[in-house]
């Protein structure tokens, strides 16, 4: 599965929150074999969200294998660049060093 997700940039949430229930989109799940590639079809994430003066868009990756000694669900995550909204309501990217508080992490669920 691949989740996608806007999150607000605040003092308060420095790692983000949630816009809304509007901005989640999730994608699978699918089957897929070792090796293969797995797109988001047909174009991918999108939020148009356009409220928030800092955001960051989060995607998920979760994957299992039954097969293995580790039967659970494997993930891991990583963070935009924070983005900036101007007053015509664009969002720029900011510097690749401005990054959203854990801007990435993975791990393992035994399932």
């Amino acid at each position: 599965m691949i989740e996608g997700e806007r999150l607000y940039i605040s003092k308060a949430h420095p790692e983000g929150k949630p816009v809304s229930n509007n901005t989640y989109s999730l994608y699978g799940p699918k089957k897929a074999s070792a090796n293969s590639r797995v797109e988001w079809k047909p174009n991918g994430y999108k939020s148009y969200e356009k409220t928030t003066a800092w955001a960051t868009i989060v995607h998920n990756f979760v994957w299992t294998d039954p097969s293995s000694q580790y039967p659970g669900r494997w993930y891991f995550y990583v963070k935009s660049i924070k983005l900036k909204r101007h007053g015509s309501g664009r969002y720029d990217f900011q510097s690749e060093k401005d990054l959203p508080k854990d801007a990435q992490g993975a791990g393992y669920k035994p399932g």
